[in-house]
């Protein structure tokens, strides 16, 4: 009786409004790569996926995690002036951006080695903006506990961005195509939700501005630097694979990445956006409450992944060609060798933010420095083949992750213990 009433709490009926979105947009993903893959050659994902880390890597940090601040204030008014520093941090950042690939995108994108990208420059400056709103008005969503409108905004994005791609294939159009559709998938579901709740944001008082900006300072010290390493050390294999290989390795690593990441993010991404709103309100009742939200989370999260996982040992590659093509049947054996890695990955993404509700943002920049040094020497050493580097690159990374969620716990334990002992005093 313990257990149903566990998941008729509000934690777990958000999770369920965010889920039945999740499906949806990933049942159109599933639905629309079979089509990709035979509209686009493995070369075009393989450029498409160089595009897409860079925008990934800088539209993360765009806001310099401001937004991450939207969720935590108690009144209102303060939540409101949060979201417009968020905005002005964003496009700030956004201009730097433009001026700094007008001025190095060439010899960057060679040294890159991605030299085909340099007359798209300034679509990656677009994406990098369209990115960074989005995230925005995502957190504007949580806020308001608008799991519902969340859930609705990811099919938008879904649809826009795989129906943009193929309408774009249809037509007879190279990779440029799939960089479009990215941007409007960026754009348009940010732009849904900003119709209506922009029109509420207030106009900007510079000094409790400023006064925010500080106040949540470890945001862009931390936050950011932690979320730039941490993406860049995810996209570092693209980087790595247009150096030693060619961009059909990387477009079918690229497949076996999106197919990966459907169903074991599947529920994942949902618990991540519910989770944090949910432990920064226990945090502040007590350390005790966010242990106990984070045993329960990690132990049903460390279950339901399994399954994916055994699916995909057993049966990825004849799936993959059986659905995508023969051609992709090598992807389904980079599914196998990364599985272990994204179970891992899947297990912790959704409560590596309780370092930002603890306050221990650095120990998380620590960790994820630490993974950058680690995965690329993993992968520099076995750099012969792709199968080598895909392997020594899927156990650094399952080790990361077993680390970082083995942190996360020390620090939430020590405090819930402290919290306890004063308690008794």
């Amino acid at each position: 009786m313990k257990f149903i009433q566990r998941f008729k709490s509000d934690f777990f009926k958000n999770v369920l409004k965010l889920l039945s979105g999740t499906v949806l947009s990933s049942a159109i993903s599933f639905l629309a790569l079979p089509v990709i893959t035979r509209l686009y050659s493995e070369a075009d994902l393989g450029l498409f996926q160089a595009f897409n880390s860079i925008i990934l890597i800088l539209g993360g940090i765009a806001s310099l995690k401001y937004e991450l601040t939207i969720v935590l204030p108690k009144a209102e008014e303060e939540a409101n002036h949060a979201v417009v520093l968020s905005l002005i941090v964003t496009l700030l950042f956004s201009a730097v951006s433009w001026v700094a690939f007008a001025l190095f995108r060439e010899p960057l994108f060679r040294f890159m080695e991605i030299e085909q990208l340099i007359p798209y420059a300034n679509i990656i400056v677009l994406g990098i903006l369209g990115y960074g709103i989005l995230q925005i008005t995502r957190f504007m969503l949580m806020r308001d506990k608008a799991f519902g409108p969340l859930a609705r905004n990811n099919v938008y994005q879904s649809v826009a961005q795989h129906g943009g791609s193929i309408a774009l294939g249809l037509r007879g159009g190279s990779f440029s195509g799939l960089f479009y559709a990215f941007i409007a998938g960026t754009l348009i579901p940010s732009l849904m939700v900003g119709i209506t709740y922009f029109r509420r944001i207030p106009r900007p008082d510079w000094k409790r501005l400023k006064s925010l900006a500080w106040q949540y300072r470890k945001f862009p010290i931390f936050n950011t630097s932690n979320v730039f390493l941490n993406n860049f050390s995810l996209e570092l294999p693209v980087f790595m694979m247009a150096v030693y290989f060619d961009e059909a390795t990387i477009g079918l690593y690229s497949l076996a990445m999106r197919l990966l990441v459907v169903p074991l993010n599947l529920l994942g991404t949902s618990v991540s956006r519910v989770y944090f709103q949910a432990a920064s309100e226990a945090y502040n009742e007590s350390p005790g409450k966010l242990l106990a939200l984070y045993k329960e989370t990690v132990g049903k999260l460390s279950l339901i992944g399994l399954a994916p996982v055994v699916v995909i040992l057993v049966a990825a590659p004849t799936l993959v060609a059986l659905i995508f093509g023969e051609n992709w049947r090598e992807a389904g054996v980079y599914m196998q060798l990364l599985s272990v890695a994204l179970y891992f990955r899947f297990v912790n993404s959704p409560i590596s933010t309780t370092f930002s509700i603890i306050d221990k943002q650095e120990m998380a920049l620590f960790l994820t420095g630490g993974s950058v040094v680690i995965r690329y020497l993993a992968m520099y050493l076995n750099s012969h083949s792709p199968l080598a580097l895909i392997t020594a690159l899927s156990v650094a990374t399952a080790i990361f992750y077993a680390a970082y969620n083995f942190t996360i716990y020390y620090f939430v334990r020590k405090l819930a213990d402290g919290d306890a002992s004063a308690g008794k005093t």
